[in-house]
């Protein structure tokens, strides 16, 4: 069964965070989210960040926001309630 991930990324050194997204081919996301190319990709998943918010409950409540969008449409989805670093991209 297909299903999102979703997970916080901060960035350093001035601690911004950002939601991370890991979708299917062909899922619609959010609004805002703006997709970008996986350094290592990860074969029928896209990936998709949200802006970088300057506070850590910004990015919560935006994760949030994210998750009641799966959840309204019944898809699938884990939500990892931790924060990683910054995913590594090259150009799309």
């Amino acid at each position: 069964m297909p299903y999102c991930e979703l997970w916080l990324e901060m960035r350093t050194p001035n601690r911004a965070f950002r939601v991370a997204l890991l979708v299917p081919v062909g899922f619609n996301t959010p609004e805002r989210f703006e997709r970008l190319v996986m350094r290592d990709k990860i074969s029928g998943r896209e990936f998709y960040v949200s802006p970088w918010y300057s506070g850590i409950i910004e990015a919560k409540d935006a994760m949030d926001e994210a998750a009641e969008y799966y959840a309204s449409r019944s898809i699938q989805f884990l939500f990892f309630r931790e924060i990683r670093p910054v995913t590594m991209t090259v150009p799309a």
